[in-house]
């Protein structure tokens, strides 16, 4: 069964118990469990907009210029860039809905900012 707000899981052996998450909030080590994201392409989410959040706009020719926008710009910590337009939009959070869009990406502020699987 598909859930579109999953982006994070955490499965626990002991239990043999699969938790979805929409968030990596509150990570913290346990013994027996593996957390980790839902994909492990690249960094940038290709036609996924994220919905709110935003705090500035702006012009870029690509999503990595886009990128490096957010990585400029105080409090910025993920980005949707919008290919049609050449528009960058800024966005303090991740938290809202994701909706696919294929004429956007969107990505952190930081590739390194995907965290690592956690066992």
């Amino acid at each position: 069964e598909a859930h579109e707000d999953c982006r994070f899981f955490t499965w626990n052996a002991a239990n043999e118990l699969c938790a979805l998450k929409s968030s990596d909030l509150g990570r913290r080590r346990h013994v027996g469990a593996t957390s980790g994201p839902t994909h492990c392409r690249g960094c940038f989410e290709e036609n996924i907009d994220l919905v709110g959040n935003e705090m500035a706009f702006c012009s870029a020719p690509s999503a990595v210029e886009c990128q490096g926008h957010c990585r400029r710009h105080r409090g910025c910590r993920f980005f949707t860039w919008s290919a049609s337009g050449k528009r960058c939009m800024l966005k303090n959070s991740d938290a809202g809905s994701r909706r696919s869009d294929k004429d956007t990406t969107s990505g952190p502020r930081l590739c390194e900012a995907i965290p690592k699987i956690i066992t």
